[in-house]
């Protein structure tokens, strides 16, 4: 059984977010599954309400997994850059 961040999160017990991440990188795409997250998916659908041009540069800052990137690529964007501070999350 995956380590349940999201309390960690909500507790505060990191104090630096990169030590936070690090430790969660193997399990964040499962949890945040399992907790039925689907901010990705509204934001992407979001965005094509107001950019028309599907080619054109989107940053993805604090990228993380790339959960935003897949949920941009299904919604036809196709130019998408991503950054992030941790390592093992990307």
């Amino acid at each position: 059984m995956c380590a349940d961040f999201l309390d960690k999160v909500y507790k505060a017990e990191y104090k630096d977010p990169r030590d936070l991440y690090r430790d969660w990188a193997d399990t964040y795409d499962n949890e945040l599954a399992h907790n039925e997250y689907t901010t990705p998916i509204r934001t992407a659908k979001a965005l094509t309400k107001f950019v028309s041009n599907k080619s054109t540069s989107i940053l993805d800052f604090g990228c993380g997994t790339g959960l935003s990137a897949e949920a941009l690529i299904s919604c036809g964007f196709s130019t998408i850059d991503g950054i992030d501070i941790s390592n093992e999350m990307i």
